[in-house]
């Protein structure tokens, strides 16, 4: 039997009652986000982490933002204990706090903007389900409930403020439209891409503010089969490679 946990260089994740574990695109988003953010440390001073499972993604932020205040959000209960566990077993835990809550329930009571919102949501839109309950709650949404989100992600993002996003093309796709219903403009825009050309994961930055042009990429995930390229290996190397 494997370990329950995910040894980083500077923090352990705690992953034994969530059915989401670590995995490489959410390192890479992690990873990525808090490379862009690290660029210009005066601007960030509190984070919000939506639907945060076992706090991977405000734990890499963190280790990259030492003024950064991090609030995450989680409601699946197992999640919940081991991103609080997480949280306290860190070097950083008097900056890092997790809510047992809904998206929905948090952010009616939390009107203050945040400078910045990460968000791996659940992905896959209609797809096909698994029989893990826990991993369909974590990885599939309707419609309708994304498009709630989106509007919540907006109302709790300060004017001036960034929300990044972990999404598959699909739900990718599926969210353009409404982007500007819900007052919402594209940033930033990193395509990443498997063998043959195939589209794997979008990584977005949305902000309320116009962007005459936004900066949009692809990248290659894997230069060789099994071997990741090197962008991405100079990203994750101050945590694990």
């Amino acid at each position: 039997m494997g370990n329950s946990w995910f040894q980083f260089k500077e923090f352990r994740v705690e992953q034994g009652r969530t059915s989401m574990k670590v995995c490489t695109d959410s390192c890479i988003f992690g990873a990525y986000v808090a490379m862009r953010e690290s660029e210009d440390l005066s601007s960030v001073t509190n984070f919000l982490d939506v639907g945060s499972g076992t706090g991977l993604l405000s734990l890499m932020v963190k280790q990259k933002l030492p003024y950064a205040k991090i609030l995450a959000v989680e409601k699946d209960d197992g999640a919940f204990m081991d991103c609080r566990q997480n949280f306290e077993d860190s070097p950083w835990s008097e900056q890092l706090q997790v809510f047992h809550s809904s998206f929905e329930e948090f952010a009616g009571g939390n009107p203050v903007g945040f400078d910045r919102i990460i968000c791996n949501p659940p992905f896959f839109l209609n797809h096909l389900r698994s029989p893990d309950q826990g991993r369909n709650q974590s990885m599939h949404n309707t419609a309708l409930e994304w498009n709630i989100w989106i509007q919540l992600l907006s109302d709790v993002c300060h004017p001036e403020g960034r929300i990044w996003l972990l999404l598959d093309p699909g739900t990718w796709d599926r969210t353009v439209p409404i982007l500007g219903l819900c007052g919402l403009f594209v940033r930033e825009e990193l395509t990443l891409v498997q063998s043959k050309g195939r589209i794997w994961r979008n990584i977005v930055c949305l902000s309320k503010e116009k962007t005459d042009h936004p900066v949009t990429r692809y990248l290659d995930v894997y230069e060789n089969p099994g071997t990741l390229s090197s962008d991405i290996r100079y990203w994750l190397c101050d945590y694990y490679l």
